[in-house]
């Protein structure tokens, strides 16, 4: 995404994903549409959501180029 990894930690409310709740997701998870719009939601890392609250798409957690993870 080009965005620098202490702008994506300070998103996460300043710590790491993994201890902020077991419902958060431990990989980044975006909206195709927030990122073309350049935002992105917290609510988009709850495990319980599978769409963008937004949007109504599915959230990727995955590069659709190679498979890998979006990393944090």
């Amino acid at each position: 995404m080009g965005v620098p990894t202490w702008q994506v930690k300070q998103a996460f409310l300043g710590g790491d994903p993994q201890s902020l709740h077991p419902l958060m997701s431990e990989f980044l998870r975006r909206c195709p549409a927030c990122v073309r719009l350049g935002y992105h939601l917290i609510l988009h890392q709850m495990r319980v959501l599978d769409t963008c609250p937004l949007h109504h798409v599915p959230l990727r957690e995955h590069c659709a180029r190679c498979a890998a993870h979006f990393g944090i």
